[in-house]
């Protein structure tokens, strides 16, 4: 298993939303969404999503090696084992491929098929892990919904919707 933490903090409510976003995403999309097994907040609030682990191709996993190196330098003051010019490789190599994949016929299709169903998923290729088979898999899975705040940072009875709910009512019901 994989556990994600997001860089935002959200409630409790917000990742009961990912989960079943992400749940409903497998059904309309198998084989193509990561397949999430849990989400939610620690004690701390971090929020956490938990997935199967899918493998990376060889330039998601260096880039995962380079983040993980530059998260511990920016957090906790390590020094990292890359050089400036690896960890631009690391970046560069990924966003290259990537976005080179994500251009292909296979992905888009699925970013289209996705947004008629409602879903707001892209063709950012660092948003996908291609696999060796020509397959690919979508891991950039967010909450439903987001609770607004006012200036001052409290929530308020607002939401914004990540998803659209007319269209993704639809494809639920042309399900088999």
């Amino acid at each position: 298993k994989v556990v994600a933490e997001y860089r935002v903090k959200y409630t409790p409510a917000e990742m009961k939303s990912a989960y079943a976003l992400a749940k409903i995403a497998d059904i309309l999309f198998p084989g193509q969404i990561i397949k999430v097994r849990g989400a939610g907040n620690t004690e701390f609030g971090e929020s956490l999503l938990v997935s199967e682990r899918v493998p990376h191709d060889p330039s998601h996993a260096k880039l995962q090696q380079v983040l993980i190196a530059f998260d511990e330098r920016e957090e906790k003051g390590k020094p990292t084992p890359f050089s400036d010019q690896e960890i631009d490789a690391a970046f560069s190599g990924v966003y290259d491929k990537s976005d080179e994949r994500a251009h292909s016929p296979q992905v888009i299709d699925f970013a289209r098929r996705a947004r008629e169903a409602g879903f707001p998923f892209d063709t950012n290729g660092q948003n996908y892990s291609f696999h060796p088979d020509g397959t690919f898999t979508y891991m950039d899975l967010g909450p439903a919904f987001i609770l607004r705040r006012d200036e001052s940072g409290a929530l308020t009875d607002k939401i914004n919707l990540n998803f659209d709910p007319t269209k993704l009512h639809a494809a639920i019901q042309e399900l088999p």
